[in-house]
C-alpha cells in the first residue's frame, strides 16, 4: 500500500509538471507591455525665431521689400485633427530702403488648425485673423505707428523627441490692406513644449 501511494504521488507529479509550466507561460504572456498610444488632445506652448519677408505697396508701386527678423510666442490646444492657438509676435529688427524704415512693433493673432497627427509628429494647416502695429518712418518727417487687421494663413509641422519636448517649423503669411497694402511672410523655427 505504501509503495502504491509513493508511485501514485510520483506519477501525479510527472503529469502535473507540464501543466504548471504552461500556467507559468500564460502568466508571462499576460505581462507583455503594449506600446503607448499618442494622446488625442494636448495643450502646448512654443517660442520661435522667424525671418520675415516684408513688403509695402500702393497700387503697382512697391515702396519697401526686404527681410527682417522677429520672434513669435504661441499657446494652443489640439484635439485629434483639430486645434486652436493664439500668437504674439514682435519684430527684432527694422528694414530701411530709400529713406523709409518699417518695423513690426507687435502682432497678435488667433488661428484655427487642421492637422494630420502621428505618434511623434504632426503636419498642420492654420488659418486665422491678426492685428498688427506697424511702425513706419520717413527720413526728415518722423515716425508713425499704424494699426491694422487682416487675415493670416500658413502650413507647418511639429516633431516631438519625447512626450513633452519637440521642434516646430512653419511658414505663415499676414496681410493688411489699410491705408497701404502691407504683407509679410514669416518662416519660423523654434522649441515646443507639450503638456
Amino acid at each position: 500500500m505504501k509503495k502504491l501511494l509513493i508511485a501514485g504521488t510520483a506519477l501525479f507529479g510527472t503529469l502535473a509538471a507540464p501543466s504548471l509550466a504552461f500556467a507559468q507561460d500564460d502568466v508571462i504572456e499576460d505581462e507583455v507591455v503594449t506600446p503607448k498610444e499618442a494622446k488625442d488632445w494636448f495643450v502646448y506652448g512654443d517660442a520661435n525665431f522667424a525671418l520675415m519677408q516684408f513688403s509695402v505697396t500702393e497700387g503697382n508701386t512697391e515702396f519697401v521689400s526686404d527681410t527682417m527678423t522677429a520672434a513669435f510666442f504661441r499657446a494652443g490646444v489640439k484635439y485629434k485633427y483639430f486645434g486652436a492657438e493664439v500668437e504674439y509676435g514682435t519684430g527684432l529688427s527694422d528694414i530701411e530702403e530709400d529713406g523709409i524704415s518699417v518695423g513690426v512693433n507687435s502682432q497678435t493673432s488667433i488661428f484655427g488648425i487642421l492637422r494630420l497627427p502621428e505618434d511623434n509628429y504632426d503636419i498642420y494647416l492654420r488659418v486665422g485673423y491678426h492685428s498688427s502695429d506697424i511702425e513706419v518712418g520717413i527720413a526728415g518727417l518722423g515716425e508713425a505707428t499704424e494699426k491694422d487687421e487682416g487675415f493670416a494663413g500658413g502650413v507647418g509641422g511639429t516633431y516631438f523627441f519625447n512626450d513633452n519636448l519637440g521642434i516646430r517649423l512653419d511658414v505663415t503669411g499676414y496681410n493688411l490692406s489699410d491705408p497701404l497694402d502691407v504683407s509679410y511672410v514669416g518662416g519660423s523655427a523654434g522649441a515646443v513644449v507639450r503638456f
